[in-house]
């Protein structure tokens, strides 16, 4: 077998499929190549020379460009290759029309899901309990706290157990080399004990939004929670508010109604500030939330067809063999579900730098080749720019490459809907959401640069304490908000 695999004619590395030692000789593309010195491996292996600026392609797109002369036969490295990409004109290109493949066999093929009232199937069973602010965080905490435990989805009880075990032989007297025996017990997979067999979990969805920002970003925050809800995989929700915040109650119920016009999931609703006292609201939150999780464990699996199936591929555990092996499979894979009339989903958005041009190529719909050109920062800009190093060694660039085999996972499937949040339809036109304290720095219109909104968003909050300025304390944070977001 040749030790290296060239994974497109038009590309000028190889990615080396076990260690090369200097001196061996194999061919690639009809072209004798002979290693300079050892590539380990996963790494990739330049098929010619390199002067400082040309380009390095792999996948058929470009990866990099060369820092600093490289010999044939060397190894590329973070140190001698510098990031770059191909840009796009934000006009689809003709391509080969997809063909799909035959799916006969599956055709009959069932999966056991949940069936919800809107016609969606979900492959689990969840409840939802969400803050509309994250003044709540602590109220979410204390449900969590009440719940995982009790009815068994504490995924570390058997640490509990070995910490209370320590602390047992501590009271006992024991010694350190008694205590040192002490280790911890085999325990059954979580959920052999739930209460709720047939609810999959209680998810949690703490964040840092809900104030502090402008109406818009308010809206964008309850269309992400919103998009949660309506998911298949959710039976219902418990949302706590505090009363006083940008994200209000109204909006989500709203962003929910746009989403399932016949929404008729269980969601409890809390307003803290109607409530004489924490103790009350967290006694209806949990004793309501428990009610819902009785409703929603009578809900059982039932065969569902294929094309009920909604598959959504993401990045984890890559490394330099995933996208000669983990990627084509998922791209097998969505082809055939495609072919079913099932649905699949792209969603590693920010790691599609430098396969923009492709994507678009494959968009059928206007509206899809519309919404993935508004995703850019500007027209003729990648996605998101230089991709953060990973665990991977320091002299090597997987990550680099990992980018642009990402968008392999969707294999040849056209692109018939544009980017979108979680259970947004195809009709509304909201952009993906953006963390109101994570956007670029805010110039005011005198060209002064102030300082970070973090160092405002971030700071202490003593609610006791008088502003230091004239004007009231609302005052200074209506103004902060304004200039965040730059209407000052």
């Amino acid at each position: 077998m040749n030790p290296v695999l060239l994974i497109d004619p038009s590309d000028n590395l190889a990615v080396a499929l076990r260690a090369l030692e200097p001196g061996e000789k194999f061919e690639v593309a009809g072209e004798t190549i002979e290693p300079i010195e050892t590539i380990p491996p996963k790494q990739k292996i330049a098929l010619r020379y390199f002067a400082k600026g040309d380009k390095t392609t792999l996948f058929g797109v470009t990866v990099g460009i060369a820092g600093e002369p490289i010999a044939r036969g060397g190894l590329i490295t973070t140190e001698n290759i510098i990031h770059d990409a191909d840009g796009f004109s934000g006009e689809r290109e003709p391509i080969d029309p997809w063909t799909p493949p035959n799916v006969d066999q599956w055709k009959n093929r069932t999966f056991d899901g949940f069936h919800r009232a809107n016609g969606d199937v979900g492959t689990a069973n969840h409840w939802l309990v969400i803050p509309m602010v994250f003044c709540e965080t602590r109220n979410v905490n204390a449900i969590r706290a009440a719940f995982e435990n009790v009815l068994g989805y504490e995924k570390t009880n058997h640490y509990q157990k070995l910490a209370a075990r320590l602390a047992a032989g501590y009271r006992e007297g024991k010694s350190a080399e008694e205590l040192s025996e002490i280790h911890l017990e085999e325990s059954p997979e979580p959920g052999a004990e739930r209460v709720f067999p047939n609810v999959d979990g209680i998810k949690f969805l703490t964040h840092p939004l809900g104030c502090g920002g402008t109406r818009e970003d308010a809206k964008a925050l309850c269309g992400l929670l919103a998009g949660y809800i309506t998911h298949p995989n959710v039976a219902g929700a418990t949302v706590l508010s505090l009363g006083c915040e940008i994200a209000q109650l109204d909006l989500l119920k709203e962003a929910i109604a746009e989403r399932d016009s016949d929404f008729s999931k269980t969601v409890h609703y809390y307003t803290q500030q109607g409530y004489p006292d924490e103790q009350t609201l967290l006694s209806d939150a949990i004793r309501d939330t428990f009610l819902g999780l009785v409703e929603a464990n009578q809900l059982e699996r039932t065969p569902a067809p294929l094309s009920k199936l909604c598959l959504g591929v993401e990045c984890g555990g890559s490394d330099g063999f995933s996208g000669i092996s983990a990627n084509p499979t998922l791209g097998a894979v969505s082809d055939r579900l495609v072919a079913l009339s099932g649905r699949v989903i792209l969603s590693e958005f920010p790691e599609l730098c430098g396969v923009e041009q492709e994507l678009i190529n494959r968009c059928t719909l206007r509206q899809a080749h519309l919404g993935l050109c508004r995703a850019c920062p500007r027209r003729g800009e990648q996605f998101l720019g230089k991709p953060e190093p990973r665990e991977h060694s320091r002299r090597t660039h997987h990550r680099r490459h990992q980018i642009r085999r990402s968008g392999k996972k969707g294999r040849h499937l056209p692109r018939r809907r544009r980017a979108r949040l979680p259970g947004e339809d195809n009709q509304a036109r909201t952009e993906p959401a953006l963390h109101p304290r994570r956007r670029c720095r805010v110039h005011h219109r005198d060209g002064r640069i102030p300082r970070q909104p973090d160092r405002f968003y971030h700071r202490p909050r003593n609610t006791d304490r008088k502003p230091r300025h004239a004007r009231s304390k609302s005052q200074h944070q209506h103004r902060a908000g304004r200039a965040f977001a730059g209407f000052d």
